[in-house]
């Protein structure tokens, strides 16, 4: 049973694997998929490792002899012992990297957050005259130049809706709308 729960599991992280591997292939995988990504296989490869010791090292596993056995022997010893500091080496550099990546990602996650926590300072404000229809919704009537302040645009609206009034031109329900402008 539990080797069965093992295998399913296994299964399981292959498949997601494979499917983010898809995912980075295609260019559709975000920054979390792709550390998500390297950590599995670097796992794998970290497993495949200590498997490949362990068969290597359990009394079971002979190198094949060809007359001198000593020399032939420790030439597999020497050539093991060359692969796996190999082996050891790029899992290193790996793990190097993957943390190099995440670093990366957090500084661009951070990088994120503070544009997002200071909001661009407009350029300037921009007043509309609006009235309302008869089903209660706002209808712009007309813009005014844009103003430097929210004030100096509160009192231009102001002031453009007294000059109507005294020429007869008066908007009714009129409301005030202020929005920002971006150059």
């Amino acid at each position: 049973m539990l080797k069965t729960l093992v295998y399913t599991v296994a299964a399981a992280i292959l498949a997601v694997t494979g499917f983010n591997t898809y995912l980075i292939a295609s260019g559709q995988a975000s920054p979390t998929t792709v550390v998500e990504t390297v950590a599995v296989y670097a796992v794998i490869v970290i497993l495949a490792g200590a498997a490949f010791v362990k068969a290597v090292g359990s009394p079971g596993f002979r190198l094949p002899s060809f007359g001198k056995r000593k020399k032939a022997e420790q030439d597999a010893w020497d050539s093991l012992d060359s692969k796996l500091d190999t082996l050891s080496g790029e899992t290193d550099s790996l793990k190097d990297e993957l943390h190099e990546t995440a670093d990366d990602i957090k500084d661009s996650i951070q990088e994120l957050r503070d544009r997002i926590d200071e909001p661009p300072t407009p350029d300037a404000w921009v007043a509309s005259i609006n009235s309302l229809d008869e089903n209660g919704k706002l209808v712009k009537v007309y813009d005014l130049p844009p103003e430097d302040t929210v004030e100096e645009a509160l009192a231009s609206a102001h002031g453009s809706l007294m000059a109507r009034d005294t020429e007869d031109r008066h908007v009714d329900n009129a409301r005030i709308t202020i929005a920002p402008v971006y150059f």
